[in-house]
């Protein structure tokens, strides 16, 4: 096995605490050593302490997954250019997939990732030989932008959202026509609802983002945050199928 001798060191990169934290409980559980971080700045500079693989999510603000992964393939990071890189997205985005493979990624993880998809993909991706190509054709390939962001706004609008008609349920969101979007209260979450507005704590934290899809872990480390946090107390969701 590749982490026999000493357990490699894995960078995970997301910007939901809540995944953060649960794929960290999953790669202890895997023997490998973590470091976790919120965004592609922080991302960027600890690099140079991983030795295994990095497992990135594609929306992050300062820097996307992908284009950490086009700095890695072109040779702008402190990291050999064929180092491991996962790439996590929450949707089957086309343009995503194709943008991910020109880059030579080394592997696609979709939220919520199980345990079972984190060992099978990250045992491949450190096993997989990637044939390198130049830098400068790495660098032609156009990728998606991480968009700035206000923080203050993205609280404020999220914080509104919340005071609006949480006991009842709204109608069916118009990007979703065939699925119900409603407010619950956090003790009458389940596993398969997606939550439809960015849950964000009083301090401004991004704790899960729009279009995450529940787990029973999550909802267990949801619950205990909530009871110290009236204002997540109701969730925006749209039921499962």
């Amino acid at each position: 096995m590749m982490n026999a001798k000493a357990p490699k060191s894995i960078l995970i990169a997301d910007d939901q605490e809540f995944v953060r934290t649960l794929m960290v409980r999953m790669l202890q559980q895997l023997k490998y050593e973590t470091r976790a971080v919120k965004d592609g700045q922080e991302a960027l500079l600890a690099l140079k302490f991983m030795t295994g693989a990095l497992i990135l999510d594609q929306q992050m603000d300062g820097l996307t997954g992908l284009e950490i992964l086009q700095q890695v393939r072109t040779g702008k990071t402190s990291l050999s250019r064929d180092f491991p890189v996962l790439i996590i997205t929450g949707n089957a985005d086309a343009d995503v997939v194709r943008q991910a493979s020109a880059l030579d990624v080394s592997g696609l993880l979709g939220k919520p990732v199980s345990k079972a998809q984190l060992s099978e993909r990250l045992t491949a991706a450190m096993e997989r030989k990637i044939k390198l190509r130049s830098p400068e054709e790495y660098d032609v390939i156009k990728v998606a932008k991480a968009p700035v962001k206000d923080i203050e706004s993205v609280s404020a609008h999220t914080l509104m959202v919340k005071q609006q008609d949480r006991p009842g349920s709204s109608s069916s969101s118009g990007d979703s026509p065939r699925r119900i979007r409603t407010n619950v209260h956090y003790k009458d979450a389940q596993p398969g609802m997606t939550i439809a507005e960015n849950l964000v704590s009083e301090n401004g934290k991004l704790l899960l983002g729009a279009g995450t899809e529940l787990t029973e872990d999550m909802i267990g480390r949801l619950a205990l945050k909530c009871e110290t946090d009236p204002s997540l107390r109701f969730l925006s969701v749209f039921l499962a199928p």
